[in-house]
């Protein structure tokens, strides 16, 4: 039972986080960007017409989601690629693409928070949680990754992959596009002339990204974070490599993590943070 309320603890608590940091990106003048990201299930490669055995060798592409919020702007971008990792480096590729974008389109932001599923092996891990500290150097950005309850619901991002794809599948059916890889896959879901914003990331792109980023340096030898699993919200701490740790976004309990030394604990734990409503 005590799991059970904790998980609807901060199943309300981080969508009201949320909602707080749409609302702030929103604003006439704001200077804040909201970015909402995931992974949606690979498109599996079909034709109109096909041999039997043609079944059982499909090949797939990688639909990564975007969602960016600012003002009164509102990006909905996907990132595809015949590389099928879902793991930190293209992570690292697809977000530092991302950042690029909102530089360039939004000089005006200076506060980027990311909202994004919490699977150890894509985005909760203490990887990706360097990574937003190299990142906000980098773009000179102050960087929150947010990580949404288990389980929370469907959001934008599922009608945004969702409807990608049946793009792709209806102009398939109809015989106007052949697709067989993530660049034709992108012709198909541009011919429709939607509002989808549509990036293509090949296998030599991703590397070219963490190369840039020197990411194998950043990662080499790297001390483990304690209570990832129950983290839900990093925050990068600018100039070193420390990151400050919570339990839910909006708590005021939090422990501090540099990766060249132990955690330095400033709670003393992160459950304690559910005791301050």
């Amino acid at each position: 039972m005590f799991l059970y309320v904790l998980y609807v603890f901060i199943k309300r608590k981080q969508a009201r986080s949320y909602e707080e940091d749409k609302e702030l990106a929103e604003l006439a003048d704001g200077d804040s960007c909201v970015v909402q990201m995931d992974f949606a299930e690979n498109y599996t490669v079909t034709f109109q017409d096909e041999i039997q055995s043609a079944h059982w060798k499909q090949r797939q592409i990688t639909v990564y989601t975007v969602m960016i919020y600012h003002r009164d702007n509102t990006i909905s971008r996907i990132i595809v690629s015949d590389s099928r990792d879902h793991e930190k480096r293209a992570v690292t590729a697809y977000t530092a693409s991302v950042l690029e974008t909102i530089k360039q389109d939004f000089p005006t932001v200076k506060n980027v928070a990311f909202w994004t599923d919490g699977p150890s092996s894509q985005f909760k891990n203490k990887f990706i949680f360097i990574l937003s500290a190299k990142l906000a150097n980098v773009y000179e950005l102050q960087i929150s990754w947010n990580y949404f309850a288990t389980s929370h619901g469907k959001g934008p991002n599922d009608a945004l992959g969702g409807n990608a794809k049946r793009i792709a599948h209806q102009k398939i059916l109809s015989r106007q596009m052949v697709i067989n890889d993530a660049l034709s896959f992108a012709k198909a879901v541009k011919s429709a002339k939607s509002k989808i914003d549509v990036k293509v990331m090949s296998q030599a792109d991703i590397e070219a990204k963490c190369i840039k980023l020197r990411v194998d340096e950043l990662w080499e030898q790297l001390s483990a974070v304690p209570g990832t699993s129950n983290t839900h919200c990093v925050t990068a701490r600018n100039g070193d490599n420390t990151i400050n740790i919570k339990f839910y976004s909006s708590s005021t309990w939090l422990s501090t993590h540099n990766f060249r030394h132990k955690a330095e604990l400033i709670s003393t734990s992160l459950l304690q943070g559910i005791v301050v409503l």
